[in-house]
């Protein structure tokens, strides 16, 4: 319950590293064997010239091969100007990417489902997965009267309440995350899929217990936690 505490760092461009400079004398110790490898021990005149050989040689592959590196890494550089410049402009299919990614490790499943721009508004549609009220233990930790260690019964009011709390908790760390990575979003479109392994049948397996149509980066945000309140539980 205390996952909308987590902060997340904002977005940034994608760092391109330049290349380093390839190993000339490397190249050149290659050349040299190979060269080398024809010519006599003995024969010293000829070897001097072919380590001379070797080492314009190596001049010039590690030129090109510099070369090379320094085109690919301006070709990087600008794609991941490109990039930077789709996210921030609220291209769909560069947000949803985005979303997909920082939503990929967390606890409970979400999925960016849409995103697009409407009345002006650029907004993210994302579906998250929660567990049914379950996932609050039953009991907890308790002390008796003689202030032994010792656990008591939970009403179906508190585990529905901590249920809640939980829920409401993971619903504005995704919102959070998912500001943080995409900033051209303005609001958040929340669906959230209760998941019951347990449910009696197939229908209820998955059913919709919360819909959020315009989550904004705000501060009364946080009173989400306090205030959630699910369209469906039992």
């Amino acid at each position: 319950m205390t996952l909308h505490h987590e902060t997340f760092p904002p977005a940034t461009p994608q760092e391109v590293l330049a290349p380093e400079p390839v190993d000339t004398d490397a190249i050149r110790t290659e050349f040299e064997k190979s060269l080398l490898s024809e010519i006599g021990r003995f024969k010293f005149s000829e070897r001097r010239s072919a380590k001379t050989r070797a080492a314009e040689m190596a001049l010039h592959e590690a030129s090109r091969i510099d070369a090379a590196y320094i085109g690919l890494y301006h070709r990087y550089c600008e794609d991941a100007r490109q990039d930077w410049d789709r996210l921030l402009n609220h291209d769909a299919e560069t947000v949803i990417d985005v979303l997909e990614g920082a939503y990929a490790d967390n606890a409970s499943e979400a999925t960016c489902v849409d995103a697009g721009v409407e009345g002006g508004v650029r907004y993210a549609a994302v579906v998250v997965v929660f567990g049914a009220v379950d996932l609050v233990p039953e009991r907890t930790p308790s002390v008796t009267a003689a202030g032994k260690p010792t656990t008591k019964k939970r009403n179906q009011s508190e585990r529905n309440s901590l249920y809640v709390a939980a829920l409401g908790s993971t619903v504005l760390a995704t919102v959070r995350e998912g500001f943080a990575v995409a900033p051209s979003v303005d609001e958040f479109r929340i669906i959230v899929l209760r998941k019951d392994l347990n449910a009696p049948t197939a229908s209820d397996f998955v059913a919709p217990i919360y819909v959020a149509i315009a989550l904004t980066e705000h501060p009364e945000l946080v009173e989400l936690v306090t205030t959630f309140r699910p369209v469906v539980l039992s």
